[in-house]
């Protein structure tokens, strides 16, 4: 992953690093991409309402990705809500997925902001990422005590992945 300078990403810096840290938000992007496209399987709904959660969404923990890019991203209103197509039931057990799928599509849009350095944004992420794999290790505890195996091996499988994420960013 991109070094650690003193440049923000959007600044003065590195044009390697600023294309790397890039490159790594569109992958980030793409994976939760993949992982919303896999946990729309019904037996995930199941698992949900089983560990009494309303949706299935909540299993995977999006919030301190999504905090991650309204700190670092500069969007011209850090806090603005989501708007969009489709959003009009807020009861409908998509309705997380579907907005946090358009707010991915303003964060592909968005770039960093230039006042922090690639060091600060690194340990943010790494932040958010383990924050991640916390959350999602209580879903992975839960679908062990159950016996969910289908659903145990596909939320270790993205658990993997956030691990990996966080590995590349250490070194």
């Amino acid at each position: 992953m991109p070094p650690a300078n003193h440049a923000g990403p959007g600044g003065e810096g590195n044009e390697g690093d600023i294309q790397a840290f890039n490159h790594l938000k569109l992958s980030i992007i793409r994976g939760w991409n993949h992982i919303m496209e896999l946990i729309v399987e019904p037996i995930f709904q199941e698992f949900a309402k089983k560990i009494e959660l309303k949706t299935y969404f909540e299993i995977t923990p999006h919030k301190p990705m999504e905090n991650f890019f309204r700190n670092c991203l500069a969007f011209s209103d850090p806090g603005f809500e989501v708007r969009g197509v489709d959003l009009d039931n807020s009861n409908s057990i998509d309705f997380e997925r579907k907005k946090f799928q358009i707010f991915l599509q303003e964060v592909a849009r968005t770039n960093f902001k230039k006042s922090l350095s690639l060091d600060y944004l690194m340990k943010e992420l790494s932040k958010a990422v383990k924050a991640t794999v916390e959350s999602l290790e209580i879903s992975i505890e839960k679908a062990k005590v159950m016996n969910e195996k289908k659903v145990l091996e596909d939320l270790m499988i993205i658990a993997q992945i956030f691990r990996i994420l966080d590995e590349d960013e250490e070194e």
